[in-house]
C-alpha cells in the first residue's frame, strides 16, 4: 500500500534491468498478478512495477481494463483446455530443446516411443481421489473437498485425479528415477548431451540475459556481427583485401573462396548431420532482424568459420584484430540466440584446427620461397632481388 492507500504490486529484481524495447515483454508477470487481485481480492491494484534492485530503477505500468480482460480470457481458455484433455484422456506431448535431455524417449509418442511400454509399478500405498471443479473467476477456485492424505505422499504411491468426469492416473516412481520397461520394450533413451553442458549452457545465457541482452548499441552491435558472419562474407572480403595489400589480387581471393567452401561443406554438411541438436527456443520478439538458419545447432558454424578464417589470415593481417573479429562474431550467436554456448565453443575448436591444415593447403599469401605460409623473409627476398651495379 502507498501513502495514498493504493495497493500496488511490487516484482523485486536482481538482474540488470532490460532495455526499453525489452520492457513490455517483462510486464507479462506482473499484470498476471494484478489480475489475481482482482479476482480474488477484489481489488485492481492502482500500479505494477519491476523493480531491479541493482540500478536501482522501477519499471511500473498500470493495469487497465483491456490487460485485465486478456488475462481473463487467456485464464478461462487455458482451464477449458484442462477440462478437455482431462475429458478426453489427451494429452499431447510439445517436444521443445529440453527434450533432449529426457531419459524416457523409449515411451514418447513425440520420440517414436511407445507408452504402453511404461506400466504402473506394484501399489504400495493408498490411491488418493482428488475431484477437481471448474473455477469461478472473481471467486477462489476450489478443489472439491481438500483430500487427506494422511502423510506426504510417497514415491511409487499412485493419485487418481478426477477431472470434469473424466479419471487420470498419476504413476509416480519409487526408488530410482528411472525403471526398466517390462519384458522386450527398449530401454530409457540415453541423455543426448551431458547435464553438465546444459547447466553450463544454461549459466551462460542466463548471464547475457541478465547483462548483456537488451541493451541498443550492444545488440546492434551483436546482430551486425552475427548478419556479417552470414555465408562467411565477412571473411571472404578480410581474404580479397587482404590479397590486394600483399599484391596477391584475386588469387588470394580465389583461395580464401575455396577453404572457406571446403570448412562449409565439413561443419554445416558432414558434422551438423551427426548430432542435429535443436537451437534454442526464442522467448520473444528480436530486437532486430535476423536470419534464422534451418541446421542443426552443434556446432556453431558461424564460430567455425570465424576461428577458420582468424587461422588462415593470421600470417598477413594483424593477429590480434583477426582473433578480436572472430570471437566477437562467435560470441554473437550466444547474444542473438541462435546457438548455445558449447555450440560456439566446439565450433570455434572445429574452426581454428581446420584453420591450421588450410593454412598449409590454401595460404592466402604463399611465400616467396622457403617452406610453410607467410611471407617471405628479409634475407629471401635479398637473394631473389636483382642486382644493379653503378
Amino acid at each position: 500500500m502507498d501513502d495514498n492507500g493504493d495497493l500496488i504490486v511490487t516484482d523485486y529484481k536482481t538482474g540488470r534491468a532490460p532495455g526499453q524495447s525489452h520492457e513490455q515483454s517483462r510486464l507479462g508477470g506482473v499484470h498476471f498478478y494484478a489480475f489475481l487481485c482482482e479476482q480474488v481480492l477484489g481489488r485492481r491494484p492502482a500500479r505494477v512495477q519491476l523493480f531491479h534492485l541493482r540500478e536501482p530503477l522501477a519499471i511500473c505500468t498500470t493495469p487497465s481494463d483491456q490487460s485485465i480482460t486478456g488475462l481473463e480470457r487467456q485464464a478461462t481458455a487455458i482451464w477449458a483446455a484442462v477440462k478437455r484433455s482431462c475429458l478426453l484422456e489427451d494429452f499431447r506431448p510439445k517436444p521443445g530443446p529440453l527434450c533432449d535431455w529426457c531419459g524416457y524417449h523409449a515411451y514418447c509418442p513425440a520420440k517414436g516411443g511407445n507408452l504402453a511400454l511404461l506400466s504402473p509399478p506394484a501399489a504400495d500405498g493408498a490411491a488418493v481421489s482428488v475431484a477437481v471443479s471448474s473455477p469461478t473467476l472473481g471467486s477462489s477456485p476450489t478443489l472439491g473437498s481438500s483430500p487427506t492424505l494422511g502423510s506426504s505422499p510417497t514415491l511409487g504411491s499412485s493419485a487418481t485425479l478426477g477431472c470434469a468426469g473424466a479419471t487420470v492416473a498419476l504413476y509416480r516412481r519409487g526408488g530410482t528415477r528411472r525403471q526398466p520397461p517390462a519384458a522386450g520394450g527398449l530401454g530409457p533413451a540415453k541423455l543426448s548431451w551431458p547435464t553438465a553442458v546444459h547447466r553450463w549452457d544454461s549459466a551462460v545465457d542466463g548471464y547475457f540475459e541478465a547483462h548483456l541482452r537488451g541493451r541498443p548499441p550492444l545488440d546492434l552491435l551483436m546482430y551486425a556481427a552475427s548478419a556479417a558472419g552470414d555465408h562467411s562474407m565477412v571473411w571472404l572480403a578480410l581474404a580479397g583485401v587482404e590479397g590486394w595489400r600483399t599484391g596477391q589480387g584475386g588469387r588470394a581471393l580465389l583461395r580464401g573462396a575455396a577453404a572457406f567452401g571446403a570448412e562449409s561443406v565439413l561443419v554445416n554438411g558432414l558434422v551438423k548431420l551427426a548430432f542435429r541438436r535443436r537451437r534454442p527456443e526464442s522467448t520473444g520478439p528480436r530486437p532486430l532482424p535476423l536470419r534464422i538458419p534451418r541446421t542443426s545447432s552443434f556446432p556453431s558454424g558461424h564460430a567455425s568459420a570465424a576461428f577458420f578464417a582468424a587461422a588462415l589470415l593470421r600470417d598477413g593481417a594483424p593477429a590480434p584484430l583477426v582473433y578480436v573479429a572472430a570471437a566477437t562474431v562467435a560470441s554473437s550467436r550466444v547474444h542473438v540466440g541462435m546457438h548455445h554456448a558449447s555450440d560456439v565453443v566446439a565450433g570455434a575448436i572445429v574452426g581454428a584446427a581446420l584453420g591450421e591444415v588450410a593454412r598449409h593447403l590454401f595460404p592466402i599469401v604463399p611465400r616467396a620461397s622457403g617452406t610453410g605460409p607467410g611471407p617471405a623473409s628479409p634475407a629471401d627476398q635479398e637473394q631473389s632481388s636483382p642486382t644493379r651495379r653503378l
